[in-house]
């Protein structure tokens, strides 16, 4: 067998050395995607919330759901927190709601969506209402004849409040501007979907409307 002579190997390093680093980096990156595709968090093993209020005063809600949900292979609780009166909040909205399971709106926001409504949430129909044991002392946003958010806090009615912990967790005002809030269910959430039993969306309900406190 031919030997290859240390004067061609010099040669081929010269031509070709360049090429050596590169290959490792394409290498690496093909590692650790691959890496990253088999063993990152699938949609169906976290809960995501966006928020358009007035921020997260306690961060503790989602420590809270995610204990819950542990058990049933819930890995992550997610949230966005957005400024309800920023000028950005619909580019957030429309880049971020792929992502999400829930959401929390102001009625005020909830009027000027129309027919996006329907579009985007998932209807909070009397199934799943009785899935998540959602109690009667909730009320629902309906557009048409339709429910689609169940009210977390009434601006003005503090017997609604009353026994309900949001506001514990979410600030639902900046000391002047006051509203309603609902919490909507993302329509295309892989959460909701029995049939691959991906049921982590109504396990979170059922946890937040019954002992979150």
């Amino acid at each position: 067998m031919k030997k290859v002579a240390k004067k061609d190997f010099n040669t081929f390093l010269a031509y070709f050395g360049w090429t050596i680093p590169i290959m490792l980096m394409v290498f690496w990156a093909s590692y650790f995607f691959i890496y990253r595709q088999i063993y990152a968090t699938k949609p169906y093993e976290k809960i995501t919330i966006l928020y358009a209020a007035y921020g997260v005063k306690d961060n503790s809600i989602h420590t809270k759901l995610k204990s819950e949900l542990e058990s049933h292979n819930c890995y992550e609780v997610n949230h966005y927190s957005y400024n309800r009166d920023s000028q950005d909040l619909i580019k957030h909205y429309n880049a971020l709601a792929p992502l999400c399971d829930y959401f929390v709106f102001s009625e005020t926001d909830l009027n000027d969506m129309h027919e996006a409504i329907e579009k985007n949430f998932k209807p909070v129909s009397t199934d799943l209402v009785s899935k998540c044991n959602i109690p009667s002392s909730y009320s629902y946003y309906s557009f048409g004849t339709t429910n689609y958010g169940i009210k977390l806090y009434d601006k003005s009615d503090e017997t609604y409040n009353s026994g309900k912990y949001f506001s514990n967790y979410i600030n639902f005002s900046n000391g002047t501007n006051v509203d309603s809030y609902y919490l909507l269910i993302n329509k295309t959430s892989v959460n909701f979907d029995e049939s691959a039993n991906h049921i982590l969306g109504y396990l979170g309900l059922e946890y937040l409307f019954n002992e979150l406190n």
